[in-house]
């Protein structure tokens, strides 16, 4: 099986990511412009002095003071963040789900050094200036490369998140050691075409083994007739994975244990 690579640059980034606390909702800001679609505003913002890309779209006709859950859903390598929003855009509006859609710094591959927890963290805080957030209500999505780098994010970041779901995105052996840094054992769901010629269904079935071994909850969704192509089947994987998230909210304790750390990690930064 041809490995996907992603760039964990693990030298761990065990980050205590200090960002802000999800706030009340503010006024648009000017970085908001343009769109990729009905609804779907293109975003920018600067991160670590570089100015970032991300999509969302808010359901239109949601209560403006009303937290929504909201879906980060990250683009397979080699792809962009309008090529995976595509597919989400009318399930969100749909089911009142806000879809947040950020881009790769380089489209190529996904690195946990410059578009791992911290980046993700401030493109949602970002959106919920313009949109309440629920916290307890934030989950991650990926598809294939970008479902491979969603799982490492969910391992090492999994007091953010309320479950963690991937599309044919395999996490190998050599990397379980990152089970031991999950502070909190977040539930992960995999969808699996067990026609995928890339992805062989032992490593899918030992990932699984792997992941409930060491406490995660775990849900494997085999499909004998899926041939592992999220663009033929992705109606169906998205009412799977959403069907999935909403099983799953982040438990108020760990999200005030993560305000407070965060909050004591500033402190003696300054």
């Amino acid at each position: 099986m041809k490995r996907i690579a992603v760039a964990l640059c693990l030298v761990l980034l065990v980050l205590v990511c200090i960002n802000p606390a999800f706030a009340r909702r503010k006024k648009k800001k000017n970085h908001h412009s343009g769109s990729a679609g009905a609804g779907v505003v293109t975003a920018h913002f600067k991160f670590q002095r570089r100015e970032r890309m991300y999509l969302y779209e808010i359901p239109p006709n949601a209560p403006a003071d009303k937290p929504l859950p909201a879906i980060v859903v990250i683009h397979r390598q080699g792809a962009y963040a309008q090529g995976v929003m595509r597919y989400w855009k009318n399930f969100g509006r749909e089911n009142g789900i806000i879809i947040i859609s950020p881009e790769a710094q380089e489209n190529s591959i996904w690195k946990t050094t410059t578009d791992g927890a911290a980046f993700l963290h401030s493109v949602v805080f970002e959106v919920n200036k313009v949109h309440p957030i629920d916290p307890q209500r934030v989950y991650l999505f990926g598809n294939q490369g970008g479902g491979t780098f969603a799982t490492i994010v969910g391992l090492y970041d999994s007091t953010f998140w309320a479950a963690t779901a991937t599309q044919d995105g395999v996490v190998l052996p050599n990397d379980y050691y990152l089970f031991k840094h999950a502070a909190y054992k977040e539930p992960f769901f995999f969808w699996y075409g067990r026609k995928d010629p890339r992805i062989a269904y032992s490593v899918v079935t030992n990932e699984a083994a792997a992941f409930k071994a060491a406490g995660f909850p775990f849900d494997l969704d085999i499909r004998p007739f899926d041939n592992g192509s999220y663009e033929a089947d992705y109606s169906s994987v998205n009412a799977a994975v959403w069907a999935f998230f909403q099983k799953h909210t982040l438990p108020a304790s760990i999200i005030e244990a993560r305000e407070q750390a965060n909050s004591a990690a500033a402190a003696k930064s300054k």
